[in-house]
């Protein structure tokens, strides 16, 4: 797994850019005052709007530390999904490979079953090949927590 520790000012920032947004104007919704995050904690999501990236939502803890990402809120189903770019595909590719221990092919037969994706099999394979030459080797203890759905193996 991959996770970045990040000032309130810094993930502020990041729901600004992800919504294609200046954090530095005077919009509401990038007033610190305005994020509270035992809030969020408690709610599980926090939408800052109707679009993409508009919603926070709170996926659990490290080490007491809440874990936030940055999506479409609950309801947004009427957006047609976008297919993931070769370098947000790049970022998950090299999480997967770093945490699961995933040869490229095991990493291709997972991201073509992900939803909103919009990639080939054999392209993801192709891509994968590629960013996975120039990885770094995965923790020794990484393929333990592997979903199951990618290999057809139960979790341990």
């Amino acid at each position: 797994m991959r996770a970045y520790l990040l000032t309130l000012p810094q993930l502020v920032d990041v729901a600004a850019q992800e919504m294609h947004r200046d954090p530095d104007t005077l919009d509401p919704r990038f007033d610190l005052n305005a994020w509270n995050l035992d809030r969020i904690a408690a709610d599980g999501c926090w939408s800052l709007g109707t679009g993409r990236y508009e919603s926070v939502h709170y996926v659990g803890e490290i080490d007491h530390r809440p874990v936030l990402t940055i999506s479409h809120g609950p309801g947004r189903t009427g957006l047609p999904p976008n297919a993931a770019s070769a370098g947000y595909l790049g970022w998950l590719i090299t999480g997967l490979y770093e945490a699961h221990a995933l040869a490229p092919e095991e990493v291709a037969r997972y991201l073509a079953r992900c939803p909103g994706i919009g990639w080939p099999r054999t392209e993801l394979t192709r891509l994968a090949s590629s960013v996975l030459d120039e990885a770094p080797a995965p923790h020794p203890s990484a393929r333990h927590r592997f979903p199951a759905q990618a290999t057809g193996a139960a979790s341990a």
